[in-house]
Formats: structure tokens, sequence, C-alpha cells
């Protein structure tokens, strides 16, 4: 295989496995939010409870070198669960995400 095709080839496969895309000028990660040194993920399709709010989460940005030192987000506890599994945050206490722990520095 030639070295150029080689070369081709690796950067197309790590192109496809970055986390982060941009189409047309947006910016589009995956949902990862950071709560007293742990990292969350968002669950989909999860009924859960939010209880009280327990502090604040920040959503980092999508572009790191941009400056931006991202989101804000209220974190609430879930219902039966401990705030160091999963939590409830957003904006507002009526449209929030659930999200689980997925890493602990």
């Amino acid at each position: 295989m030639p070295v150029v095709r080689r070369l081709l080839l690796t950067a197309a496969l790590l192109t496809s496995v970055a986390a982060c895309t941009r189409v047309e000028g947006v910016s589009s990660c995956a949902y990862r939010v950071t709560y007293e040194g742990r990292t969350y993920g968002d669950v989909s399709n999860v009924d859960f409870t939010a209880g009280e709010r327990v502090g604040t989460a920040v959503l980092p940005p999508c572009d790191p070198e941009g400056g931006d030192s991202g989101q804000r987000l209220a974190a609430y506890a879930v219902e039966g669960t401990d705030p160091s599994i999963a939590l409830a945050v957003g904006h507002e206490p009526d449209d929030l995400t659930y999200v689980e722990t997925l890493s602990q520095q």
C-alpha cells in the first residue's frame, strides 16, 4: 500500500472517531457535563424524578480553544440515586436532562 494511501486511510479513520463534528459551521459534541470532579453523560429514555438542587454542573465548550468556559447548568439530585451516580441538569427545573457518571477524577 503506497504511503500516501496509508496516510489518507489513517486520516479518515481518525476523523471518523472524533467526538465533535462540524457541519456548515455548527459544532456537535457528545453531551458531557462535569460536577464535583466527575464527568457525566446523557442517557436517553430514562424516567426520573428530580429532587433538590445540589449545585452547579458545567457543560464544557465543544471547541476548548475558542475561549469559551462552558455553560453553567443547575444540578439536581435524582430521587432514589446518589448524585455521584446520576444527576438531572439544565437551565430550567421543568426541562432537565438525566446524566450518569462516566468517569471520576
